[in-house]
């Protein structure tokens, strides 16, 4: 009886854990908006010093890495993305009642990509730390 009782507690545990992971959707939609739009913007201070690095050793006449260049496509896309995400996110804003009554479906469908593109996109600003950005063009 007592194993029973502490593998029902467990269970217990875990589903708490995952419906209150499941219900901040709903409810911090906000937030996690807010935390998107700033690393987005992080993301993008990033790619522009990457961009920097990259045209200053061109004109030292070296030719640009080849992750620099696919990291710098992939922070192209995932920001193409996100701008896709953040108008999805204004038309939902803009529903019934002039927002006082939103659809809650369609807000945890869009918190949920945020809160995904959000993590992306930090690890895209973790793998942009690079110690070189180019090397000699080969003779």
């Amino acid at each position: 009886m007592e194993i029973a009782a502490g593998i029902a507690s467990k269970i217990g545990e875990y589903l708490a854990e995952a419906t209150v992971h499941q219900v901040r959707y709903l409810f911090c939609f906000n937030s996690i908006v807010d935390d998107l739009k700033n690393e987005e913007i992080n993301l993008k201070l990033s790619e522009d010093r990457i961009k920097q690095e990259v045209e200053r050793e061109k004109r030292n006449t070296k030719e640009p890495e080849k992750y620099v260049e696919k990291w710098l496509m992939d922070v192209d896309n995932v920001v193409a993305e996100v701008q896709k995400l953040k108008e999805d996110i204004q038309v939902n804003k803009s529903t019934f009642l002039n927002g006082w009554c939103p659809n809650l479906g369609r807000r945890y469908q869009l918190s949920r990509k945020a809160a995904k593109k959000t993590l992306i996109m930090a690890k895209l600003q973790d793998r942009g730390k690079f110690d070189k950005v180019a090397h000699l063009k080969p003779l």
